[in-house]
């Protein structure tokens, strides 16, 4: 029996990745926040749990003349995304942004000065795929997510080579498709690779997979 495979997606935090500090226009950042030292070999903070997340900005005063910069990577490290946003403003103190990072390697502040600016990850994101024993008789996956708090998720498959196809086809698991408890699921016909997403919420899941073989 193959081992299984666990994904923590975790709550969301603040200040993930940056404590929140006082930056100049022109300067970056210090990479300081509760995830560090999870680090990659190119020394960027890397999200835990083996997700892609949103990131948020939080600030107790108005930057919404501020903009932020964020540069790192998805799930593909050779491939930078960088994101830009106004900074928030005092009400709300909070925006969200809509790029999914894997890791975040710098955060570049233009065009003022960015007061008690902390960035963390929010609710939404994207697990990475697990490659799945297409050729395996009888094919038969368990998958489980045990809910706490409050989240929205949804587990999917490809029949697609997701080492080669980065936009795969993908269907929903019906069972565990917008689901917001714990449940548990299985694939019985063979699939190439399957993952879980967050779709919203404050809380936090483990998905568990286990193939027979």
């Amino acid at each position: 029996m193959a081992q299984p495979f666990r994904f923590l997606f975790g709550t969301p935090d603040s200040q993930a990745f940056a404590l929140a500090q006082t930056v100049a226009s022109g300067g970056s950042l210090t990479l300081n926040g509760t995830y560090w030292p999870g680090i990659i070999p190119t020394g960027a903070v890397q999200v835990v749990g083996g997700f892609a997340r949103v990131l948020t900005y939080f600030s107790g005063t108005d930057l919404s003349g501020v903009a932020i910069i964020v540069t790192g990577t998805g799930f593909a490290r050779n491939t930078v995304l960088t994101e830009t946003v106004s900074g928030p403003s005092v009400s709300p103190s909070s925006i969200t942004g809509t790029t999914q990072f894997y890791s975040v390697s710098s955060v570049t502040i233009s065009g003022g000065t960015a007061t008690s600016l902390s960035i963390g990850v929010g609710g939404i994101g994207t697990g990475n795929w697990v490659l799945a024993n297409q050729y395996a008789d009888p094919f038969a996956i368990g998958l489980g997510v045990s809910v706490t708090g409050t989240v929205n998720y949804t587990a999917e498959y490809t029949y697609d080579n997701v080492q080669t196809n980065t936009s795969p086809t993908t269907f929903p698991i019906a069972a565990l498709s917008g689901k917001t408890a714990t449940l548990d699921s299985s694939l019985t016909a063979p699939v190439a690779a399957y993952r879980i997403k967050s779709n919203s919420g404050t809380g936090s899941f483990v998905f568990t997979a286990q193939q027979a073989g």
